[in-house]
């Protein structure tokens, strides 16, 4: 849409030009046409995210002590930008332009998630740009591979999809008209304890370094988020819990960001979270709300050889099916 919109007010108010109308028909020589498409999305995604948006912005970031954000994104930026003024436009430096402020979109991107998230966005717009090409061929061959390129990037939106059918078409209940995140009260333990959560409620509730937020729909709990404050003045997230009905809505995400404002609020600015190697799921809860891994805590233990790496991964996919498997969670814990 934004190379769309470029294109047509440059041609429009400066009389610049791009081919991009031209016919193609006889350009992929290859029996796979859509195998073009996965290469020029992934070479181009890898090895310019990689240069310019990794070592480039971290680069200049180090030159600038990280005080010139915009400075660090810009440079980098416009070197990706202009180094694409091969292309056939008029004026040479049209495709520049145009990437620059690409490039400087990509680089908040990348500084508000991750790299895997630019090369995603670069690798999909770089494969439906060979898609367009192939759709548009006289050929009914190539623009049946096209269909196959844009099938392949839709691929990702089926299980949100299915999700939300699921819970449309299903007997699930609807969502409440109003959802409240507000600090447990000591008429909170009964439905606190009900949660698959092992804890005594009422001593975590009386510790005054503690805070506990609810997510609420009128007088049901939905879910928890729970942390104290020690001694050295750092804030710990020790529990997250949300009703299984309730999850892929955000709402466990919303709690974490309350009760790091909570903590925030009260002069703690450093909120982290303490896993065990085991702890999967809460990992990867984390990650997604875009938590960064700071520290590793190693124990003496054997070196995994490949055939228990690979039995221990047949018998986790095992368990991974079996149903109706209920999880005992325990907070706090002993970690060290």
């Amino acid at each position: 849409g934004y190379v769309v919109l470029f294109y047509l007010f440059t041609s429009k108010h400066l009389g610049w030009w791009s081919p991009v109308t031209a016919e193609y028909s006889n350009l992929f020589a290859t029996p796979f046409p859509f195998l073009y498409a996965f290469d020029i999305g992934l070479s181009a995604a890898l090895t310019e995210e990689l240069l310019f948006r990794l070592i480039g912005i971290a680069f200049f970031f180090w030159i600038f002590r990280k005080k010139q954000t915009w400075l660090a994104l810009l440079i980098p930026g416009v070197l990706w930008a202009f180094a694409h003024s091969s292309y056939v436009v008029y004026p040479i430096y049209a495709r520049g332009v145009e990437l620059t402020i690409a490039a400087l979109f990509l680089g908040f991107v990348f500084l508000k998630f991750d790299l895997l998230t630019t090369m995603m966005s670069h690798f999909t717009y770089n494969m439906m740009v060979v898609g367009v090409i192939l759709l548009r061929s006289n050929e009914a061959y190539y623009r049946m591979s096209g269909w196959v390129v844009a099938l392949t990037l839709a691929l990702p939106l089926l299980p949100g999809l299915f999700w939300t059918l699921q819970r449309l078409l299903g007997k699930e209940r609807s969502l409440p008209v109003v959802l409240t995140v507000s600090p447990a009260a000591d008429n909170d333990v009964q439905q606190l304890s009900a949660f698959p959560v092992k804890a005594d409620w009422k001593s975590l509730l009386a510790q005054s370094n503690r805070a506990t937020l609810c997510l609420r729909a009128e007088d049901e709990l939905l879910g928890f988020a729970t942390g104290f404050v020690n001694e050295q003045g750092s804030a710990t997230l020790d529990g997250v819990f949300i009703k299984p009905e309730w999850r892929r809505q955000y709402w466990g995400s919303t709690l974490l960001d309350a009760l790091r404002e909570h903590f925030e609020n009260q002069g703690v600015s450093d909120v982290r979270a303490v896993l065990l190697k085991k702890e999967k799921r809460p990992a990867a809860f984390l990650r997604n709300t875009f938590w960064r891994s700071r520290a590793q805590i190693l124990t003496p233990g054997e070196f995994p050889t490949f055939g228990s790496t690979l039995k221990k991964g047949r018998r986790n996919l095992r368990e991974a099916f079996k149903k109706n498997v209920t999880e005992d969670l325990e907070i706090p814990r002993d970690i060290l």
